[in-house]
């Protein structure tokens, strides 16, 4: 809305603060490519592509390429058959959305690393696909925690799948929690499964005595004994891990982050800690007494992932291995050598060059210094010695002359002191360190490369294929300079370590893409070569218009009015190494002025619409190209003949140049303010002799101010100085003031203020602090407008008529001002106060001049738009209501419809949007004005009864059920109704679906009392019954937007208590349940136990309640739990117990204490409510049966698949409760993946 107002000069010379106007310039469009979006980079010749960071996606990066080069992963990930022949046909392999857009995301950008042809990679698709917030790519998280939390949702993801290779599986392994008697030797094992392994890195000095660490058990003794079962006693007991497994692709995670309890803060331990190559697990698996020479327990290295930084924050970046040999490795470590001795060599003569020219510097310094001390010393002992010649001695007596000469002695030996050379000791301690840090410069990538690796290793190949991931950058490193992530030194080290089992490279897979990512990458390829071709023909021509002299009014630098030189003048596409030759004997012919008199001006239009001039073409030098004289595209080349308009370019001669910007400066002064014309390069003396021409204000008396009200002149040194050099832009506001005489005249007497522009005086002083800025905008135009007022010498209702004014708008016209920083509009007692009582005093106060009469107080303007269908033709579209603030929203809506002709029984108001589309129905019309803080700039909506808004619906997904059970239902359709609607509207609406139609058609049935609607809970069971046909669809809290339909063979008369359970009749050998049949439970108000086990006894026919048990399934909990009168007492005595131990803290005298044991008695009572704790008794409830004579003994009811589910359940819960792990205090959220499934 503002535009540019308020971009600084930093803004338009592209944040350079100290730039020269150049810059401005040098933006101009080069050529045909200019405008066009840069192509992206081709892939690098070392065969990978780096990825981009988000904002601090570094960790996610490095993660991400260790998952791409291990090529059992890559290959597992290419083998999930996601997608049919096209990416856009899915296959069915997993059962949701957010699966497959995760699988699909890996796939897509593992695609795109292998064969996608640009050197970097965006990795925002699968960031999307983890359900990220726009935030979430910009708060670094730990590179660990992603990694586990990255595996645990692809088993998920996976799980169920007909997955042929899980590529989890590589990673995954196995250890033992264990806890050993000492006495018995009896152990108590629990087995898990693992990702990564977490080792100690505090005061341990490898891998090797982290894992001797790792499974070393810990004895439990003294007072941290267990109890035994087997010795039936607290005994000393050893507590441990063991590692059963070791997975094909080991992942070691490095503890470098500790508490320190001195400092009360985390910080990250950057000791020394050694890894090798190779790594042999022989020694640390459970079964340690094995031959270790075999391959199958050799790893080697396979990728370090690095963290450099603190505790709080840092940068990942990853070293890996390339196993399949995709890369160049070797000729790139060739150039890299090259390059090596290259910069080493350019270095050294940098720095022999920066030292001699440094010494000269110095040499040259020091003797200025000194010829400067020796002039500063005779000039000093000159005046001195003028000073004591001054002395009349012949009126000085005899002491007084000795104290003279004393003194005149004391001088001199000064003078012979100041004489020696002074030496400044530090700023020479200065130089000579920076000198030794240039002198011992050692380029950081190539700190290792002369160092051996300080381990053995047998398999030279190990030495080979190493590479630096660094986000977007990808480059060929040394194997030595992995010593450097030791630590030690610094704050960058290894933070995770990756080892791959030696067999693996026996029979490493060569990962081909899925036929349809094949696709669609050669289709990217397509059309980036497409783009690159495009962009590289643009880029060697450029387009200029070449037209007459007469076109350009030389005077005020702009075109003619109305002149598009991009419709009018001749457009010539030249190739960027043309010469001017060619292209001058054209214009010499098309013209037929002589090459002699020929003189061609090349133009640029501004957006400013003035025009520079930037260059007169040299005819004579036409060998020249237009590359190389930097022709801008699109400018617009004027041409003219020297015979007859040689004074012309005289004239604009000083105004051409490159750097000869012409700006449109804002002019303000007492009574007026204008706009003029002037040049970058211009000095400020210049313009004050222009501007003298202009106000009458001569040029020594102009007190100049910024509009931050800053002094520009406020020294002579700055009237030398060019506008640029003053920051000085483009639409500039420049206020001026005349200085008042007589003050000027003190100054000159003032020896102070010698060298000074003389000042204000009070009086204009006072008058300037009262001018402020306020930014105006009008409802009826585009844009905004500043202006410069004096808020001391104004009140609001002056205001009002001076904008008017600017605005060109009759002073009789109804208009009135708002406040756009409160919203607030002013009202009638407020346009006599002075803007200084409003608060205008800060400056930059926004302001909306508005059509509309000026409210008194307590009246409140209100928009009211008419969108009825009933609308009368000769009313308005929008109208404005003055209302008070006590009365009603009713009242307002009878107010605005008399005023637009309509009754308003038919109508109803609504809230609108920032877009004024009605976004909320106003339910309540009782409502005073005063509390629906309508005070700010309202519009309401007013709507016929018949044109609801799409939200005052609600949409609904039908399924349809015939025998009642939740594993029949068929989707048959969506529906629209009105929340409003009662249930009976809902089920008309339903026997009006074409799928009923048809049903009904067939069946001859279509009665809405025979038709059951119910709830679908997320769980796809059956919820609550929409039973009330007279209560409206609102009036229910559903679930979810899903309604089950039944047809029922009789009407559905059910009352408010009554429940529709699901029995299910316990198979006691299978352990399962069998059946599906509806009951309906007929509940009293307060449902017990044995009201809910007759009625169901009666119905199975079954008279003896003691026959049988009865149970209710927690599906969330998947779990059955026996529906007893014991429950309850047993919820009777806890409560008791409660009750009984609160009572006896809190008697107060025998009297009191009888009394509140008697209340505490009836309190005690728990009253049997099956509709409330614990058993929450609803509609559709599964509700299963036990016969005791069929009761297998310690039978406790439950499934077998219900303890598998409740135990990957208790599993996920405990994975993620061990991934939640913050690690900073910007780690606080961790790493999240957001799906749902």
């Amino acid at each position: 809305m503002l535009g540019d107002m308020f971009d600084t000069p930093e803004d338009i010379l592209g944040g350079v603060s100290n730039a020269q106007i150049l810059n401005v310039q040098q933006r101009r469009p080069k050529n045909c490519a200019s405008f066009m979006e840069l192509p992206q980079l081709r892939r690098e010749e070392n065969g990978f592509v780096g990825l981009k960071n988000q904002g601090a996606t570094c960790y996610l990066n490095s993660l991400i390429q260790s998952l791409f080069m291990s090529p059992e992963f890559r290959n597992a990930i290419y083998q999930l058959p996601l997608c049919d022949e096209d990416i856009s046909k899915k296959s069915g392999f997993v059962d949701s959305q957010s699966k497959q857009k995760l699988l699909l995301g890996f796939q897509k950008l593992f695609g795109q690393m292998q064969s996608l042809d640009i050197s970097s990679i965006s990795t925002e698709e699968l960031t999307s696909s983890f359900g990220w917030e726009a935030n979430q790519s910009f708060q670094q998280q730990d590179i660990q925690e992603a990694n586990r939390v990255i595996f645990d949702v692809l088993e998920r993801a996976l799980f169920g799948t007909a997955v042929q290779i899980d590529p989890t599986s590589f990673y995954k392994g196995t250890i033992v929690n264990h806890i050993t008697c000492t006495e018995c030797q009896v152990p108590r094992e629990r087995e898990e499964n693992f990702y990564d392994l977490m080792l100690q890195v505090e005061n341990i000095s490898c891998v090797e005595e982290s894992f001797m660490a790792f499974i070393t058990p810990e004895l439990l003794n003294e007072s941290n004994q267990l109890f035994c079962e087997i010795c039936n006693k607290k005994c000393d007991t050893l507590k441990g891990q063991k590692i059963r497994k070791f997975p094909d692709i080991l992942t070691l995670s490095l503890n470098r982050f500790t508490f320190d309890y001195d400092k009360l803060e985390r910080v990250k331990l950057n000791q020394k800690y050694e890894f090798g190559l190779e790594f042999n697990i022989a020694p640390f698996l459970e079964n340690s007494d094995i031959d270790d020479s075999s391959d199958e327990y050799n790893y080697e290295l396979f990728t370090v992932l690095i963290h450099r930084g603190s505790a709080h924050g840092g940068h990942y970046h990853t070293y890996i291995r390339d196993f399949l040999g995709e890369g160049n490795w070797e000729e790139k470590m060739k150039q890299y050598s090259q390059e090596r001795e290259k910069r080493e060599q350019e270095q050294k003569e940098k720095l022999e060059q920066q030292q001699q020219e440094e010494l000269e510097k110095k040499q040259k310094e020091e003797q200025i210094k000194q010829q400067k001390q020796i002039e500063q010393q005779e000039q000093q002992k000159k005046d001195q010695d003028e000073e004591l010649q001054d002395v009349d001695e012949s009126n000085l007596s005899a002491q007084e002359k000795k104290d003279l000469k004393k003194k005149q002695k004391q001088q001199k030996k000064q003078q012979n002191q100041k004489s020696q050379p002074i030496k400044n000791d530090k700023k020479k301690q200065n130089e000579e360190k920076q000198n030794e840090k240039k002198k011992n410069f050692v380029a950081e990538e190539y700190e290792f490369d002369d160092q051996d690796f300080p381990r053995m290793f047998t398999n030279s190949d190990l030495a080979k294929n190493w590479y630096n991931f660094n986000d977007s950058q990808v480059k060929s490193i040394n194997v030595n300079r992995l010593q450097k992530q030791y630590g030690g030194s610094g704050s960058e080290n290894a933070y995770i370590l990756i080892y791959r089992k030696k067999t693996l490279a026996k029979n490493i897979p060569n990962p081909s893409l899925p036929k349809y990512i094949e696709k669609l990458i050669q289709e990217e390829n397509q059309k980036l070569q497409q783009e690159r071709q495009i962009y590289e023909e643009a880029s060697r021509h450029i387009e200029v218009y070449v037209d007459s002299h007469a076109v350009f009014q030389d005077i005020s630098y702009t075109y003619i009015n109305g002149y598009d030189f991009e419709k009018s003048s001749q457009l010539l596409r030249i190739k960027t190494d043309c010469t001017f030759k060619q292209l001058i004997q054209n214009i010499s012919e098309t013209t037929q002025i002589s090459l002699e008199n020929l003189a061609i001006l090349e133009l640029y239009e501004h957006p400013n619409k003035y025009v520079q001039t930037v260059r007169l073409i040299d005819v004579s030098n036409s060998d020249q190209t237009l590359e190389q004289a930097e022709v801008s595209h699109f400018s617009c080349w004027v041409y003219y003949d020297k015979s007859k308009h040689q004074e012309i370019l005289d004239r604009l001669k000083p105004h051409i140049g490159q750097d000869q910007i012409p700006l449109k400066l804002n002019i303000i002064c007492p009574g007026k303010s204008f706009s003029i014309l002037a040049f970058s390069q211009d000095k400020l003396i210049d313009l004050k002799i222009q501007m003298q021409e202009l106000t009458n204000i001569p040029e020594n008396e102009q007190y100049l101010q910024n509009e931050d009200l800053q002094h520009i002149n406020d020294s002579l040194e700055k009237e030398e100085m060019t506008l640029n050099q003053l920051k000085i832009q483009n639409d500039y506001d420049i206020i001026i003031k005349q200085i008042d005489h007589s003050h000027q005249q003190e100054n000159q007497q003032n020896p102070s203020q010698q060298g000074k522009t003389a000042q204000l005086s009070e009086y204009q002083q006072a008058q300037l602090q009262g001018l402020v800025s306020i930014l105006v905008e009008n409802s009826d135009e585009p844009g905004v407008k500043r202006f410069f007022i004096d808020y001391k010498q104004l009140d609001l209702q002056k205001l009002l008529a001076f904008i008017k004014e600017k605005f060109s708008i009759e002073q009789t016209s109804l208009r009135r001002l708002r406040n756009l920083e409160n919203k607030q509009i002013y009202f009638k007692d407020e346009y006599s106060k002075s803007l200084e009582e409003l608060g205008f005093q800060e400056g930059g106060t926004r302001l909306l001049l508005e059509r509309g009469e000026i409210p008194v107080s307590g009246n409140i303007p209100i928009k009211i738009k008419n969108s009825s269908k009933h609308k009368v033709a000769e009313t308005q579209n929008m109208i404005e209501v003055l209302i008070q603030d006590d009365q009603s929203l009713h009242q307002l809506k009878c107010q605005a419809c008399t005023t637009l002709k309509l009754d308003p029984e038919q109508h109803k108001l609504y809230k609108t949007d920032w877009m004024e589309e009605p976004i909320q129905l106003i339910t309540n019309e009782n409502q005073l004005i005063r509390n629906m803080n309508f005070k700010q700039q309202e519009v309401l909506v007013l709507r016929d009864n018949e044109s609801p808004i799409d939200k005052e619906f609600e949409k609904f997904s039908i399924y349809h059920t015939i025998n009642g059970s939740s594993e029949d239902t068929k989707y048959v359709g969506d529906l629209k109704i009105k929340k409003d609607e009662l249930i009976q509207d809902l089920k008309n609406t339903i026997l009006a679906m074409p799928y009923f139609l048809n049903l009904n058609k067939e069946s001859g049935e279509n009665n809405t009392a025979c038709l059951r609607v119910r709830d679908m809970r997320k769980d796809g069971l059956f919820g609550q019954i929409y039973r009330k046909n007279d209560k409206k669809i609102s009036g229910y809290n559903y679930s979810t937007n899903n309604i089950a339909v039944q047809q029922l063979s009789k009407p559905d008369n059910l009352e408010e208590d009554d429940l529709s359970l699901i029995l299910r009749k316990r198979n006691c050998k299978a352990k399962t349940y069998e059946g599906n049949t509806e009951f309906i439970y007929k509940s009293s108000k307060k449902p017990t136990v044995d009201e809910l086990k007759q009625q169901i006894g009666t119905s199975l026919g079954l008279a003896d309640m003691n026959q049988f048990e009865i149970v209710k399934y927690f599906p969330y909990e998947f779990c059955w739990k026996v529906i007893s009168n014991k429950e309850y007492d047993n919820l009777k005595e806890t409560k008791k117990k409660q009750d009984q131990k609160s009572h006896k803290k809190n008697k107060d005298g025998k009297k009191q204490e009888q009394s509140e044991q008697k209340k505490d008695d009836k309190q005690s009572d728990v009253e049997q409510n099956l509709k409330k704790a614990p058993y929450l008794l609803k509609d559709g409830d599964i509700i299963g049966y036990v016969l005791l004579e069929e009761k297998e003994e310690n039978d406790d009811y439950q499934t077998e698949n219900d303890q598998k589910m409740k135990l990957w359940f208790e599993e996920e819960k405990r994975q993620k409760r061990q991934i939640s792990t913050s690690k900073s205090k910007q780690e606080q959220h961790g790493f999240t993946i957001n799906l749902d499934f």
